[in-house]
């Protein structure tokens, strides 16, 4: 389910038709753009540069979170191992932050952060969104009940 506040919606529906419509605009400049990300992605990773996730950087309709999942295929798509992209995600990010001993892994010890999948991401990336449910710092949260509280939050804002 993805999900976003319907005024923020609509301002990115405007910014986008705006834009597209802008005598400048040229639809080959976009795909020549990931292209590029997905070129720089690669030769990064090549050099030995550490990859961490995060989409959060204003491109069209990437909403932080959901759009993580996009970010995961097009490093799987660039090159990068689904073992690969998921450590950008956990252990890389733990260092960038400098907290490598609170979290980033599953140990004893560590903040009880994780994602609790039905298939197996190293097979295909994609099973990423298929979720039994999260733990969040100790917290049990079964995928129904986030579907649930999503979905009220969609109705509470439309």
């Amino acid at each position: 389910m993805r999900y976003m506040p319907k005024p923020v919606l609509n301002d990115w529906v405007k910014f986008k038709n705006d834009y597209v419509q802008h005598e400048d605009f040229q639809p080959e400049n976009t795909a020549a753009l990931v292209a590029f990300r997905r070129e720089l992605t690669e030769k990064l990773y090549e050099a030995g540069a550490r990859i961490v996730l995060g989409s959060d950087a204003p491109q069209f309709f990437n909403v932080p979170g959901f759009s993580i999942h996009y970010e995961l295929e097009m490093m799987v798509n660039t090159g990068l191992s689904p073992y690969e992209v998921l450590v950008t995600g956990t252990k890389n990010a733990a260092d960038y932050f400098g907290t490598p001993e609170e979290f980033g892994t599953v140990q004893q010890g560590r903040r009880a952060d994780l994602i609790l999948l039905n298939a197996n991401p190293l097979e295909d990336i994609t099973n990423v969104q298929n979720r039994a449910g999260v733990m969040v710092r100790g917290l049990w949260y079964p995928e129904e009940k986030i579907g649930q509280k999503l979905k009220e939050i969609e109705e509470r804002n439309n």
